[in-house]
C-alpha cells in the first residue's frame, strides 16, 4: 500500500483572522494617538473635511460624536466579529494548522471581552458605592 501522508496547511481563514486582528489593533493605537494629540488630529482631520478649528456648537459636537462612533465602536465591532468569525470557522477546517485561527480567535476575542468588562466593571463599582 501506498499511505500518502498529507501535510497540513496553514488555515488561509485562520491568517486572515489573524492579520484582520492585527490591523485592527493597530488601528485602535493609532486612532488613539491622534485622539490624544489635537494639534496632530487638527492638522490630519481638518483638510480632510475642509474644516477650521472655528465655532461649530451643536453640528461640530455631532459631527464628532458620530466620527468617534464610527471609530472607535462601529470598524472595531465589525472587524472583529469577522475576524472571529474566520477564526472559528478557521478552527473547523479539516487537515489545517490550527494556530492562525485560534491566534485569531484570542485576538479578536479581546475585543469583546473589554466590551463586557467596561459595562460590568462600572456596575460592580456602582453597587458596592449604594450598598
Amino acid at each position: 500500500m501506498n499511505s500518502e501522508v498529507i501535510k497540513a496547511q496553514n488555515s488561509r481563514l485562520g491568517i486572515a483572522s489573524f492579520v484582520l486582528a492585527i490591523l485592527l489593533w493597530t488601528f485602535f493605537v493609532v486612532m488613539i494617538i491622534l485622539v490624544t494629540q489635537t494639534d496632530l488630529s487638527n492638522k490630519i482631520f481638518a483638510p480632510i473635511e475642509g474644516l477650521k478649528n472655528d465655532n461649530l456648537g451643536l453640528s461640530g459636537l455631532l459631527r464628532g460624536f458620530f466620527r468617534m462612533l464610527v471609530l472607535f465602536i462601529l470598524i472595531p465591532f465589525g472587524g472583529h466579529f469577522i475576524g472571529l468569525t474566520l477564526g472559528i470557522i478557521g478552527t473547523t477546517q479539516k487537515n489545517k494548522k490550527r494556530f492562525f485561527p485560534v491566534a485569531g480567535i484570542v485576538l479578536n476575542g479581546l475585543y469583546f471581552v473589554g466590551l463586557v468588562l467596561l459595562n460590568i466593571v462600572p456596575a460592580f463599582i456602582r453597587a458596592t458605592k449604594t450598598s
